[in-house]
């Protein structure tokens, strides 16, 4: 079974890399049924494109699997990420405040705050409330100082400051 479950992810890798998504969705799939059940690798590849193709519900789907029987920061982050995506903003905090809870925060973790937040007030805008929105946009900008005080050699905290404020 392990090597038709490597044989099926690189298929559906190599799918993806071609752009027949709905192909390496299928062959994922089908990979699932053969993956190691302590591991759960064919779920996060599925979990990492669906990511991907911004199909966030099934991708925390597929993630929270891999959580369970490995857990990693990394794939938390990529739960929050994508909870927050769907803007269910309030779970995103919640998750990340119970990740954080027993360690300090990392660039990742400030990015993520700075997403929510960022979340938070265009979903506020798209309302047309403009003075709640406004409240949250300096929240991101404090988040994007931290990430960017956390790791100053990583320009992405500084390029994202850069594309908010050019978007005021």
């Amino acid at each position: 079974h392990g090597e038709s479950v490597e044989a099926l992810i690189e298929l559906g890798r190599y799918q993806a890399g071609n752009n027949h998504f709905s192909e390496a969705i299928a062959t994922l799939r089908s990979a699932i049924a053969y993956q190691n059940p302590e591991q759960r690798e064919a779920d996060q590849v599925l979990g990492h494109l669906l990511l991907q193709l911004n199909e966030y519900a099934q991708a925390i789907e597929h993630l929270k699997k891999v959580q369970e029987v490995s857990p990693s920061r990394e794939i938390s982050y990529q739960i929050i990420e994508a909870t927050a995506r769907l803007k269910r903003f309030d779970e995103a905090d919640q998750l990340l405040a119970d990740l954080l809870k027993d360690s300090q925060p990392d660039p990742t973790s400030a990015l993520l705050e700075a997403a929510i937040a960022e979340g938070r007030a265009d979903d506020l805008l798209a309302q047309g409330r403009v003075a709640e929105a406004e409240q949250m946009y300096p929240r991101q900008r404090e988040m994007l100082a931290k990430a960017e005080s956390l790791d100053p050699t990583s320009p992405r905290p500084r390029l994202l400051l850069a594309q908010s404020l050019m978007r005021e």
